[in-house]
This record gives C-alpha cells, sequence and structure tokens, in this order.
C-alpha cells in the first residue's frame, strides 16, 4: 500500500510575507513621499524666548533649510529642544508651504541654589538651571544641600517645593536672603526682615505656616514687640522670645 504523505502548510508563511512586504512597501512608500514632497523647510520662526537665543532653539531642532518640511517628526523636535536650559515646554507646528512655527515657555527663577561649590538658577517648581549667572541678579539663595538631596531624597525636595511654592516677602515684612537646610531636615529663612529677623520653619504644611508667620509679624508690630528668632517646628505652637521693639539688633 503505498503512503500517503500529508500536503505542506503554506498558508502561514505566505501571510508572513504579504505583511513583510507591505510593512516595506508602506515605509519605502512613506520615505520617498517625504524625500519627493515640494514642501521644504524655508523659514522658521521662534517666539517666547528671553534667555535662550533664537540661533540655540533652531540649532537644536537639528533642522536645515532646504530639507523635506516632514524630514523629521515634531515629536522628535520638541524633545530635542526642551533639552535646552531654561525652556520648559515648546509647542511646535508646520504651516506650508515651508513654515516651522516653534512657541517655547521658559523657566522662571526666582532663586539661586548652592549645589557643590557651583551657584544655580532655581525655579518654583524645583527646577535647576544651568546656565550662566547674569549680574546684579538679588535672588534668595537655597543652602544646605547637594546634588543626592535633590535628586535622590524625595521626601526632602517635596518639603523644598512646598516653601518655594509658599514663601512670600510680605509674610516676612522685608527681603528674603538665605533659606538653609540645617541637619534634622529643618529649614531656616534668613533676612533683611525685622521682626523676625530669622525663621525656622520646620516641617508640616508650609502654607499654613508661612500664614501664621504674617499674623505673627502683624502682631508683633502692633504690640510694639520683637522676637529675633520664631521657630514654628512644633505643630501647635510658635516658641519667640519677645523683647521691646527697641531692643532689636540686626537681622542674623
Amino acid at each position: 500500500m503505498k503512503e500517503t504523505k500529508a500536503p505542506r502548510q503554506f498558508g502561514g508563511a505566505a501571510y508572513a510575507a504579504g505583511v513583510m512586504a507591505a510593512a516595506l512597501l508602506l515605509f519605502f512608500g512613506v520615505r520617498m513621499a517625504i524625500e519627493l514632497s515640494p514642501f521644504v523647510v524655508d523659514s522658521i520662526e521662534v517666539k517666547g524666548n528671553s534667555f535662550t537665543k533664537t540661533e540655540e532653539i533652531v540649532a537644536a531642532t537639528g533642522l536645515i533649510r532646504g530639507e523635506s518640511l516632514y524630514q523629521k517628526d515634531l515629536k522628535s523636535i520638541r524633545e530635542d529642544v526642551e533639552k535646552l536650559p531654561w525652556v520648559e515646554k515648546v509647542n511646535i507646528s508646520r504651516r506650508l508651504p515651508g513654515n516651522i512655527n516653534i512657541e517655547v515657555e521658559e523657566t522662571r527663577p526666582s532663586f539661586l541654589i548652592r549645589l557643590g561649590e557651583r551657584l544655580y538658577y532655581l525655579s518654583t517648581a524645583g527646577k535647576v538651571i544651568d546656565a550662566p549667572l547674569k549680574a546684579g541678579i538679588d535672588f534668595p539663595v537655597v543652602t544646605g544641600l547637594d546634588w543626592p538631596d535633590i535628586e535622590g531624597d524625595p521626601d526632602l525636595r517635596t518639603q523644598l517645593l512646598d516653601i518655594l511654592k509658599n514663601i512670600n516677602p510680605e509674610d516676612f515684612g522685608g527681603r528674603i536672603e538665605e533659606i538653609h537646610r540645617r541637619k534634622g531636615d529643618d529649614f531656616v529663612i534668613y533676612g533683611n526682615f525685622p521682626n523676625p529677623s530669622r525663621v525656622i520653619i520646620g516641617q508640616g504644611d508650609m502654607a499654613d505656616k508661612f500664614k501664621s508667620l504674617g499674623r505673627l509679624t502683624k502682631t508683633l508690630k502692633k504690640r510694639g514687640q520683637y522676637a529675633k528668632t520664631a521657630d514654628f517646628t512644633l505643630e501647635d505652637r510658635i516658641i519667640a522670645r519677645l523683647e521691646p521693639l527697641g531692643e532689636q539688633r540686626g537681622t542674623k
């Protein structure tokens, strides 16, 4: 009796080959469409930048005038521009026949921070900006921290951000000069404000603490009293040694 062989199954392999061929056709078709597109980069318009030079932003895009308008996808261009130190957010769009529009939103620094042996700009959102310091800047300086604290201690970082977000010179009655983190993760605030001239802010709800400080400052002024230090480390009370206002002794 002659043995009958089962027919080979080519259906699955043929289907896979067809899918691959279609994918290759699509890929090379898109590439060809991009290369043969009549729309090329003619101008790159940048708006919203004040700290970052326009030519720096254009260079970061990697775009070349004369190449296809669709050579690079907008997402990758946006990600490249957002790597620049001052840039916080980027909106980018194409406008036919050959324009690229870039609108940037830059970080607005309000503080300086000393990390290691260097000073950096610091935003209220906690972004550390590695850029040359301009002459004449007069921002409060955050001290007592280093890179491992900023990058590796989420609780400490959250506490610092809470301070930066809620701190208000009006609550102090003068200019804030330094926000210092001391051992134990308490923060002490110094400045050119007369009453009190040193604030140990401690930990906890910073918005509530600063409101309490504002009330304390107004009360002391009304009573003609002076407190060199106000300690907010306890949740249910403020510790302050009161003196007559005429006996105040400096600011720090």
